[in-house]
């Protein structure tokens, strides 16, 4: 099953992207996928006008320097490889690029930028992650990552989780990999006997309840699947890294939904947390609702 048919790697010539493009290559040849390589050079000369109007513009990066600097980045890859060069802020050059040739997945690298880009432009692999309205896989190093043998998918029954799961089927089924669906209840810590008892309780009767309700899509018939609750004291999201690091997952698949609202911005989410505290590659899904909707079936999948 061809699902990535074109794949977008941004670089920045760092170490980060090094190890995006190791998964950008393994990736394109799995699937038989176009790769195109994508820098984004700020303007570096215009950012520092407006501050200094004396700043010297000589010495920058030509685009001559960049295009040698970008063939002895990428090497001598056989693939189906292009190298793009674009000027601007670096996410929204992303994801302009994306949409205009209609990519099927990005793929970055964490963490790779420049002091200035800190500075002026913010962290590009997390503003392309929360707004892109494809499939992201953030590339986190991990020694031994490549091939994909597990991969993590937090799963909270929610219709948002049950959208990423024949995407995720069709990457198991790709790279013989096996699939760990994982769902974490947040439990809260405290420390008299009795209040922890009940926590326990509760825990119990939620893993109870929940044992008739994984309906999977029939594609994981034919995929070696575990499934698993697991209690966690605080956020899910670091529920999520301790059990991928007890199970040493290879990718952590999770959904991510459409909201741009006020509730986002001052609440986050549980996927953006993960992105930005595993080291782990993580594929983010965009499953796109109402805000409405989402505000509901959150509400849903939170303690009763």
């Amino acid at each position: 099953m061809k699902i990535f048919k074109k794949i977008l790697c941004p670089v920045d010539f760092s170490k980060a992207s090094l190890h995006a493009l190791a998964y950008a290559r393994a990736f394109a040849e799995m699937f038989d996928s176009e790769l195109v390589l994508l820098h984004v050079s700020p303007n570096i000369t215009e950012a520092y006008s407006a501050l200094l109007p004396d700043f010297p513009t000589q010495g920058l990066h030509k685009e001559e320097d960049l295009a040698e600097q970008f063939n002895e980045f990428a090497d001598d890859w056989s693939g189906k490889l292009r190298k793009v060069i674009r000027a601007g802020t670096p996410y929204i050059e992303i994801l302009e690029y994306a949409k205009e040739q209609d990519f099927d997945l990005i793929l970055i690298g964490a963490k790779g930028h420049t002091n200035f880009e800190r500075l002026f432009m913010g962290a590009t692999g997390e503003k392309v992650t929360r707004f892109a309205d494809r499939p992201v896989l953030t590339v986190h190093e991990k020694p031994g990552g490549l091939p994909i043998r597990r991969i993590l998918v937090p799963i909270d029954f929610s219709p948002l989780a049950y959208a990423i799961l024949p995407l995720v089927a069709a990457l198991a089924k790709a790279f013989d990999a096996e699939i760990d669906l994982l769902h974490i209840v947040e439990m809260g810590d405290h420390s008299q006997s009795e209040a922890q008892a009940r926590e326990y309780e509760y825990f119990e009767n939620v893993k109870e309840a929940l044992a008739g309700q994984w309906e999977l899509p029939d594609e994981f018939n034919r995929i070696k699947t575990h499934k698993f609750v697991r209690h966690h004291i605080g956020s899910a999201g670091y529920g999520i890294l301790s059990f991928a690091q007890d199970w040493d997952a290879d990718l952590i698949a999770m959904a991510s939904h459409g909201r741009t609202g006020l509730s986002k911005v001052l609440l986050g989410s549980v996927t953006e947390k993960v992105i930005r505290i595993a080291p782990y590659p993580v594929l983010s899904i965009r499953v796109k609702t109402s805000d409405k909707k989402a505000e509901g079936e959150d509400a849903q999948t939170k303690r009763r």
